[in-house]
Formats: structure tokens, C-alpha cells, sequence
């Protein structure tokens, strides 16, 4: 059997998922000599999956967003 989670367990699991790709690219972009093509198309990774996170969450209720 499936569980699906509810839309708070939703909106919990992506503002995680957001949280960890939003520190993953600040890491990124404070590493010294990460300027090379490879750390590009990283960085580039990192800020489309915060994009999609972030209209999966708009997508949500608005009863259960997080407030900034």
C-alpha cells in the first residue's frame, strides 16, 4: 500500500527539499575556485530544483504554506 502524504506532510517534505538545495547552492557559491564549467552546471541544477520546488508549493493550498 501507497501513503500519500497530506498537504501539510506535502508542504513539509518540500520546504525541506527546498532548505537543502538552497544550502547546497550557497555552499557552491562560497567555495573558492569554483568557477569551472562543472561548478556552473551545478549551481544551474540547484537553482532550477529550488524554481520547481518552489511553484510545487505555490501549487499547494494556500491554508497550508509556509509564511515567510
Amino acid at each position: 500500500m501507497i501513503v500519500q502524504p497530506d498537504d501539510d506532510g506535502r508542504r513539509a517534505i518540500l520546504n525541506h527539499e527546498l532548505d537543502k538545495e538552497r544550502d547546497a547552492l550557497r555552499r557552491l557559491q562560497t567555495q573558492e575556485g569554483a568557477g569551472g564549467a562543472d561548478a556552473q552546471l551545478a549551481v544551474n541544477r540547484h537553482q532550477s530544483n529550488i524554481r520547481a520546488l518552489e511553484i510545487e508549493l505555490q501549487r499547494l493550498p494556500a491554508s497550508v504554506r509556509r509564511q515567510p
